[in-house]
């Protein structure tokens, strides 16, 4: 390994030490300190990606969506960073925004994971049409994931909302919030058992 090299993992070790002590501005003054050492792209956004965590850490979500940005101009396709965008503007309440995040996700990678955060979004958006309509159109293998099923649960009539708690049970029985939605149905059904 060769001295740049060595320092730059010295220091991105170090920031972790800090990280895990809560040091978050320290860890950071260490990670662009090693971005300085560093010219390997795939370093590059692994390392602006941990300096967004950190000031996510820090409550400054303005200067994190900056660090994410970065890697993602770098590597428009990291998917670590999009959803950690994709939860800051959730946070921040910027619903477009995260809907086209979690839209693009799905374009490139259309996983169950990628799937939940397009249709929450969708939710937040009020677009619940449009979140059926995506729901019907998908492959079985994202129609059974027990968290998309659950997210269709919120914006379904009760008759249809039952069916589907118990068929994400089926999925998954230690579903916590499934358990709790249909615990509370059937006992306003006064189905005490």
């Amino acid at each position: 390994m060769s001295d740049r090299n060595t320092e730059k993992f010295e220091l991105i070790k170090k920031s972790f030490e800090y990280k895990h002590q809560q040091k978050y501005k320290e860890a950071i003054e260490l990670l662009y300190k090693a971005l300085e050492y560093s010219d390997n792209d795939d370093d590059n956004v692994e390392i602006l990606s941990q300096i967004g965590d950190l000031h996510v850490n820090l409550s400054n979500p303005q200067r994190a969506l900056e660090e994410f940005q970065k890697a993602l101009q770098i590597n428009p396709n990291h998917n670590y960073s999009k959803q950690r965008c994709y939860d800051i503007y959730i946070s921040l309440g910027k619903i477009t925004k995260a809907l086209d995040i979690s839209r693009n996700m799905c374009e490139l990678d259309p996983t169950p994971q990628n799937y939940y955060f397009y249709f929450n979004a969708l939710i937040k958006a009020d677009k619940i049409q449009d979140a059926i309509e995506l729901f019907n159109k998908l492959d079985e293998v994202i129609k059974l994931d027990a968290d998309v099923l659950y997210l269709i649960s919120t914006i379904s009539p009760i008759e249809k909302k039952k069916i589907l708690l118990e068929r994400i049970l089926d999925i998954d029985e230690t579903h916590q919030q499934a358990n709790l939605d249909l615990a509370e149905i059937e006992f306003n059904d006064k189905n005490w058992d």
